[in-house]
């Protein structure tokens, strides 16, 4: 019993050290090169997109951005449940 445990566990042991030295060179397909990236009008047009979409949320969305504190300031709106703190700017 003895024997099949070493066996067993000298057995694992070889086979990770054989199958862990591999090589991990891999290929990165999610960052192309700026060529491949922009080779296409409609790439462009897409990436513009995204990017002033990230900056409208930002700015725009929701209690993250500055919308709403601008908003409530400048007594544009108001809100009965007191949103964002919205009850305190006007005492």
């Amino acid at each position: 019993m003895k024997t099949i445990k070493y066996f067993l566990l000298f057995s694992t042991l070889v086979a990770v050290l054989l199958t862990g030295c591999e090589s991990l060179d891999v290929k990165n397909e999610n960052d192309p090169d700026f060529a491949t990236a922009f080779s296409k009008p409609s790439d462009v047009r897409g990436v513009a997109g995204s990017l002033f979409n990230s900056w409208y949320m930002q700015v725009q969305g929701g209690y993250e951005g500055v919308g709403l504190l601008m908003w409530v300031g400048a007594d544009a709106g108001t809100c009965s449940w007191g949103n964002a703190a919205m009850k305190f700017w006007h005492r």
